[in-house]
């Protein structure tokens, strides 16, 4: 009969700890007290008991142990960074017994050492043998058979190689099985099969020439391995060579990479920085130690020898992204080690600016989305404008709610930075998506703070300077993006198409994501910014404030006040009378969306606009939205980018 157990990774793993020591704590309990007991004359036949208690629990533990490396391997797959290991896992019941896994590992690896051509049929025989190796990828003790078995050793190591002589047409399919089911067996942390610290060994020492390191580094290429297997490989099978003659060629595979259709590089160093890429710890720890204390080295050298090589590029963005916490640590929340490793990053590659290579600007862009709290605070042109880059805070520099940078940018460093991915017209949507929504929450989150401190005083601005904070980096970008694409025509010419369709087809059409608004948010700051357009078109006030929409951008700045009031509403800052309730559905102001193809309702908006403004302090709803509004469309970004590129 079959059927599942379900464990939670993490938690099972605690029990087996506890199982393991429980079962010592007992044992040594037992000779303890035996001879104390003996000492002072005391029967000892009832702490026999603890005795069997312990061996009972022993006994279970290598069926616990075996289950604990099943799920741990079921897990990895699922989630590959181990994020939650929480979730339940389904592992099959009855598993193979030990001594049956052992078995059918060897068979397989017995049928891979017959092999004793390089053919036709033998590429037929690996991949008949990796369809079936396949059955048990989650199984270590039939995966460490297997490569255990493999003999002689240079058999496993050169099989990349083996798969390219032979001619096989299924070679990218069958190294990505075998490349996986050895991270599953290297993974384990309680085999019974012996054997694997030579496996190990074999394949993260250097053969000496790019050819034979080419081979170990390709069967690595797919699976997911522990930090310190990973750290080696890296190492010593290519990149600290690099580091002490990056002029070398590195090309290992030359010819034996095209048995793989492109899916695996001929360079060992991009071999090696995929390797990275999966595991953000082994991504720091290997490039720190690269140059040791000089990250900055480390990347001009890879940025330098990326240029002209896509693979090498897109494997080191990959290896950025990793070292930087993109995919391990939430945004505003990130490391000492990963916001060191992505402080230095920024600053290297801003050097470069738009000359980094293609394939690294979408990883570039992925890095910034992380980061967005470090580059909108690095944005920041109202204060300390002339700062130094660095860690901490310069002097005196003024905190934004919301905001959490774990370092701190110029504005120049930023604007570099942005320019590294500002031509990559899918990158910057990526950015521009993540901004988007960030640029909603900053302000709500800011006005909250205003509408709490006006309860009992002034009103500290804080909305006021988050807007300003988001403007720079908006004017920023634009400034980078018209820059390095050098069509500026081009670019207000598809700003203008998606202004018309505020009017027209509305937001949704044109922004194919949820919370549309909030990527508006950001479309309409960027564009705003770069032309200018933080006031009504021109005219006399009862033309601007409450009568025309029938320009486009008239429409597009309506559009922008509305949201920035709707921010306000959905952040409970007073307003005074309230706002009208034919501009709400489900006690919730009315979309931009909804709001911009009707005249009537802007203009009942803007008269409720004017009538909350009637003392003009600076703190009425209608001043806080001009405040916000100014604030973020300022064009001191544009004029701030000229400079730096004089």
């Amino acid at each position: 009969m079959t059927g599942f157990s379900g464990m939670k990774v993490g938690q099972f793993k605690m029990t087996v700890k506890s199982m393991s020591d429980g079962a010592g704590v007992l044992k040594d309990a037992k000779s303890r007290f035996t001879k104390n007991f003996s000492e002072l004359g005391v029967d000892t036949a009832s702490l026999n008991e603890l005795g069997r208690i312990g061996g009972e629990i022993e006994g279970m533990l290598p069926e616990a142990r075996r289950r604990l490396d099943l799920g741990v391997a079921l897990e990895r797959r699922k989630d590959p960074w181990l994020k939650n290991t929480d979730a339940t896992t389904y592992v099959a019941e009855p598993p193979l017994s030990v001594a049956d896994a052992r078995a059918k590992g060897k068979e397989l690896a017995d049928r891979l050492n017959a092999l004793n051509s390089s053919d036709g049929a033998s590429a037929e025989e690996i991949h008949r043998i990796a369809e079936e190796l396949k059955a048990y990828q989650d199984d270590p003790e039939v995966l460490a058979a297997f490569f255990t078995g493999v003999q002689p050793p240079n058999r496993l190591t050169s099989l990349p190689n083996l798969m390219y002589a032979c001619g096989s047409k299924t070679a990218t399919q069958d190294l990505e099985v075998f490349s996986k089911a050895l991270g599953v067996a290297i993974s384990a942390e309680n085999l019974t099969t012996p054997g694997m610290d030579k496996v190990k060994q074999a394949l993260t020492t250097s053969g000496g020439v790019p050819g034979t390191n080419w081979d170990k580094l390709a069967l690595l290429q797919y699976g997911k391995f522990p930090t310190d297997f990973v750290k080696l490989a890296a190492k010593n099978l290519a990149l600290d060579d690099f580091a002490k003659d990056p002029d070398q060629d590195f090309r290992g595979g030359f010819a034996s990479s095209r048995a793989y259709n492109g899916a695996v590089s001929e360079d060992n160093v991009a071999l090696a920085l995929n390797m990275l890429g999966k595991d953000d710890v082994a991504a720091r720890d290997v490039l720190w130690n690269m140059n040791p204390g000089d990250y900055r080295k480390t990347f001009t050298q890879l940025l330098n020898y990326s240029r002209m090589r896509d693979d090498v590029g897109d494997a080191l963005g990959l290896a950025i992204e990793a070292g930087g916490g993109v995919h391990t640590e939430e945004p505003g929340k990130h490391s000492p080690g990963a916001s060191q490793f992505a402080f230095e990053w920024i600053l290297a590659a801003g050097v470069k600016g738009k000359d980094v290579n293609w394939s690294l600007k979408d990883s570039n862009a992925n890095l910034a989305s992380s980061y967005k709290h470090e580059l909108t605070t690095g944005a920041r042109i109202d204060d300390a404008r002339s700062r130094e880059s660095g860690m901490g805070a310069p002097p005196d520099f003024s905190t934004i709610p919301g905001l959490t940078p774990s370092f701190y940018l110029n504005p120049k460093d930023t604007y570099n930075f942005i320019k590294t991915f500002a031509d990559h017209e899918q990158a910057t949507q990526s950015f521009d998506q993540e901004m988007g929504a960030f640029r909603h929450d900053l302000l709500v989150i800011a006005a909250k703070t205003d509408a709490e401190a006006l309860k009992t005083g002034k009103d500290p601005h804080n909305f006021q300077r988050a807007a300003g904070a988001l403007g720079d980096l908006a004017g920023l970008e634009y400034a980078a993006i018209v820059k390095v694409r050098g069509d500026q025509d081009e670019f207000d010419a598809q700003m203008r198409s998606l202004m018309k369709d505020v009017v027209t087809v509305g937001l949704i059409d044109r922004i194919p994501m949820s919370g549309a608004v909030k990527t508006f948010g950001w479309e309409a700051t960027k564009f705003m910014v770069g032309k200018g357009l933080d006031k009504w078109a021109g005219g006399d006030e009862n033309n601007t404030r409450v009568g025309k929409f029938d320009n486009a951008t008239d429409a597009w700045v309506a559009a922008q006040r509305y949201e920035m009031a709707s921010i306000l509403l959905e952040a409970g800052y007073p307003a005074d009378p309230p706002f009208p309730q034919e501009l709400t559905k489900d006690g919730k102001p009315l979309s931009v969306d909804e709001m911009t193809k009707d005249k009537d309702k802007l203009k009942t908006f803007n008269d409720w606009m004017d009538k909350t403004d009637m003392d003009g302090d600076g703190s009425t709803f209608d001043q806080k939205v001009e405040e916000g509004n100014d604030a973020v469309t300022s064009k001191e970004p544009e004029t701030v980018a000229k400079e730096y590129e004089k």
